[in-house]
């Protein structure tokens, strides 16, 4: 045993072969996910694995095949023009990276998919030199055993496939000790600025209270990456729209998502099972009766309709407040699922099958909830490091689930939060128990 341990030991202590092993099981993974992938969804490429990147959905695909034509990226829905309808990061990178790098859909997610796990890998490695590559590895797995959240770290479809990335570096960054720290944070502060507009609240908050908690010089930095991507934005949107769009007002088609919400039947009938899209017809056929002619018209209208809504309708938006919290918390089964043929089906005869990556995040995520706030409240005498991994820990998941409480959340958006979840814990008992071979 002890000859086997002097071996592994080897291996374990040269970071090139960590690093190889991982990106190399990160590169099997992507291509066992795309093959997947595609046979759920044949659309998106055609017979020679050509990535259909203008089919992807998600109020993208207008936006990637603007671009791609050399027009503006905007949607058109209404016979009006959105002009900041979703944020530029997804579509600018999927289109750069079909234009420059390859149009092969496999290819075009093994370029993300190491980029973005390479900066994880180096985040966590750089973390804090006390730590040796035996700590690496286990966060590494920890970060990404799970099947549901590794396939959607995996994806390009939709914004968690790189955010769920991103809220892992930023997490490390916070809580880790880094050479320019905080230029750092302000780079993944901005990009996720550009990259969801429901993270407005989260860019915002965290700066600010990196700011105030912490004592180094150059604290103000992730502050001014966030002013500069304010001004960027909304001065992009001034010049195409005449109105500086910030804040909950980022991305204009988002009072869509909070109108399909509140409409009458989403959270007694639907959520969490299903997802919106029934409802996003009748709001459309809302929309199209009113003849509205800028896209600030239309947010507008549907803001207000969904605050009626929620004024009228206490009883319902209690019910869907508690349907969120238990989604998030518990929920076993699939949700989101998309239905067909909704007048002519019966939505109980829709599968519901449990998904069985659900138990592992609920119960990590549970648990940390509970070592949170036992930590808060309960203990006395707490650790430097424990008191700052609270205060970022708590920060992030309020930040992170305000603009989600306020609509709805679906699983593959909490994955995020059940990755750092892990991570959480795992530094909680190692600053507890001084887990000694995680130490060099």
């Amino acid at each position: 045993m002890k000859q086997l341990k002097k071996h592994v030991d080897k291996i374990v202590n040269k970071s090139w072969l960590v690093y190889l092993l991982f990106i190399s099981t990160f590169i099997f993974s992507t291509i066992i996910f795309c093959i997947i992938f595609v046979k759920k969804n044949p659309h998106l490429i055609n017979e020679n694995w050509i990535y259909s990147i203008d089919r992807i959905g998600f109020d993208f695909s207008q936006i990637i095949s603007n671009l791609m034509k050399g027009n503006d990226p905007v949607n058109n829905y209404y016979g009006i023009d959105f002009y900041i309808s979703r944020m530029p990061f997804l579509p600018y990178f999927l289109y750069f990276t079909y234009s420059l790098i390859s149009k092969n859909f496999i290819i075009i997610h093994l370029f993300k998919n190491i980029i973005f796990g390479t900066l994880v890998f180096l985040t966590i490695k750089n973390f804090n030199k006390k730590f040796n590559n035996y700590f690496l590895i286990c966060c590494l797995i920890l970060l990404f055993y799970v099947p549901h959240n590794l396939g959607i770290s995996l994806a390009t479809v939709f914004e968690e496939g790189w955010l769920n990335y991103l809220i892992i570096i930023l997490f490390f960054l916070l809580i880790g000790n880094y050479k320019y720290k905080s230029f750092y944070l302000g780079i993944v502060v901005s990009t996720i600025f550009f990259l969801k507009g429901s993270m407005y609240y989260l860019t915002l908050c965290i700066p600010i209270i990196y700011f105030f908690y912490e004592k180094d010089n150059t604290r103000y930095i992730p502050i001014l990456f966030f002013l500069l991507s304010t001004l960027i934005w909304g001065s992009y949107s001034f010049s195409k729209t005449g109105y500086f769009a910030f804040g909950f007002k980022s991305e204009t088609l988002s009072t869509r998502t909070l109108a399909a919400a509140y409409s009458e039947g989403f959270f007694k009938n639907l959520y969490p099972k299903f997802n919106s899209d029934e409802m996003n017809k009748e709001v459309n056929e809302k929309v199209l009766n009113k003849n509205f002619k800028s896209e600030w018209e239309v947010n507008k209208y549907l803001l207000n309709e969904s605050l009626t809504f929620i004024k009228e309708n206490p009883y319902e938006v209690s019910i869907g407040l508690i349907k969120k919290i238990n989604l998030i918390l518990f929920y076993p089964y699939k949700d989101g699922q998309v239905y067909k043929n909704f007048d002519n089906v019966d939505k109980n005869s829709v599968p519901n099958q449990i998904r069985f990556s659900n138990f592992p995040n609920k119960i990590t995520f549970v648990f940390s909830l509970i070592v949170l706030f036992r930590t808060l409240f309960l203990e006395k005498n707490k650790k430097k490091d424990i008191k700052k991994m609270n205060v970022y820990f708590l920060s992030i998941l309020l930040a992170y689930f305000f603009p989600y409480m306020v609509a709805f959340p679906f699983s593959r958006h909490c994955t995020s939060i059940y990755m750092i979840s892990n991570i959480y814990l795992f530094l909680y008992f190692i600053n507890k128990y001084k887990l000694k071979f995680l130490y060099n």
